[in-house]
């Protein structure tokens, strides 16, 4: 199994559900190397053997219980996190309009911005939606989860910083020339100084 930072992973997995979501498949199953449940993207997987193991789904095994608060589909241990991101005008109809999360709330402000709420089982992939949005989302809350997303726009600023600083400090060349021009300048000495520059 190929992981997200490149590495391949050798696990058994006991397969307890296969299913689709958001333009790609999944299996949800016991991994003998984590010793838990764990979500594997079916597009990363290298190669498969099939075993002799007989594997029977246990009862207790909930879905719902297993995805708890998840963003999409990878829950993350610990606590439920409460969320809240104002989204800017341009964007807060397209959100609004979409259920996103089955514990979202929203509120429209009166400059027709958004207040999104909501409660997750991690922060980590919550983040990557919010980057989607780029300047029209801001979290308001929780400050981990804003933290976490300044981090990323820092990352971020380092792919680009050649760029930002072309924005911030114009070459000599772009920038305006100040002219010495006095209210009582008439327009013949103007033209001349201009042709001199």
């Amino acid at each position: 199994y190929r992981l997200q930072d490149g590495q391949f992973a050798l696990t058994k997995v006991f397969p307890y559900r296969l299913l689709f979501s958001r333009r790609s498949w999944y299996l949800i199953g016991r991994s003998t190397v984590h010793r838990a449940v764990r979500t594997f993207n079916v597009g990363r997987i290298q190669e498969v053997t099939l075993l002799e193991d007989r594997v029977r789904v246990p009862r207790r095994f909930s879905l719902d219980r297993y995805l708890r608060n998840a963003w999409h589909l990878i829950p993350e241990r610990g606590r439920d996190w409460h969320v809240h991101i104002r989204f800017g005008p341009k964007v807060a109809t397209n959100v609004a309009e979409v259920t996103w999360h089955k514990t979202q709330k929203v509120e429209f402000l009166p400059d027709g911005s958004l207040d999104f709420y909501v409660t997750v089982s991690g922060l980590s992939e919550i983040s990557w939606w919010i980057l989607g949005y780029g300047q029209e989302a801001e979290v308001i809350e929780p400050p981990q989860l804003r933290q976490l997303i300044a981090r990323h726009v820092a990352r971020l600023a380092q792919v680009y910083r050649q760029e930002i600083e072309a924005l911030t400090n114009p070459p000599l060349s772009a920038q305006p020339k100040e002219y010495p021009f006095s209210e009582g300048i008439d327009a013949g000495r103007a033209f001349a100084i201009l042709q001199d520059r």
